[in-house]
């Protein structure tokens, strides 16, 4: 029997007939980088994979009330893939006992007040796109600042499409020239920018893309 025929003979199957147990058993055993796009198909699914544990296209992290107030409602819109961890919550994941909880299939995440740096480069990824901080009292010590270095080269590498913004209130003015040279001596591909009160890092295709549209 050719592939086309073996296609033809295929008949789908509606989930919510499908039993309970067996619903369970089929969401456990999804990749978890397909699990955002599995829970925008319906409501009884979107539930179920609540069960894997926390993940989200984009995440955030945040001890200020009114910003979890926002991206919570944001949660609720299944569309937009966002999810959110307090404070408390940011400190215990990286905890053995807490770490499934976090599933890491997010490509972007941002930093709101709250963790230092040595906790922040717990929850950075090899997959993620865009690194966003606003917090004035991470990059407050050389040890914090060497870290940030050390982050900026790994999260650069291999060429990647990434982007790196911090607000100009969380970074000390000479370390972003300092960052600045850096980036211009070991990732000649990425741009530094200033733009709209933001220190920026993007490779530089995308830089000159956007400069084209604007």
């Amino acid at each position: 029997m050719s592939r086309q025929q073996i296609k033809s003979n295929i008949k789908s199957i509606d989930f919510s007939t499908l039993p309970y147990s067996f619903q369970c058993r089929l969401i456990d055993l999804t990749p978890p980088h397909a699990l955002h796009n599995l829970r925008r198909t319906g409501h009884s699914i979107y539930n179920l994979t609540s069960r894997r544990g926390y993940f989200a296209r984009s995440l955030f992290i945040t001890q200020i009330i009114p910003f979890q107030r926002l991206i919570g409602r944001l949660e609720k819109n299944k569309a937009y893939g966002c999810r959110i961890l307090t404070l408390d919550e940011a400190l215990k994941t990286p905890n053995e006992r807490l770490r499934s909880l976090l599933v890491r299939t997010y490509t972007d995440a941002t930093f709101v007040c709250g963790l230092a740096m040595s906790d922040i480069i717990k929850f950075l990824r090899h997959k993620m796109f865009v690194f966003q901080l606003s917090d004035s009292s991470v990059l407050k010590t050389k040890q914090a600042m060497d870290i940030f270095v050390k982050f900026l080269l790994w999260f650069t590498q291999n060429k990647k499409r990434t982007m790196i913004r911090v607000t100009i209130d969380s970074i000390p003015l000479q370390f972003c020239y300092e960052l600045k040279t850096i980036v211009e001596r070991e990732r000649p591909l990425y741009h530094v920018l200033f733009k709209n009160g933001t220190f920026i890092v993007k490779y530089k295709k995308i830089y000159n893309n956007f400069i084209l549209r604007s």
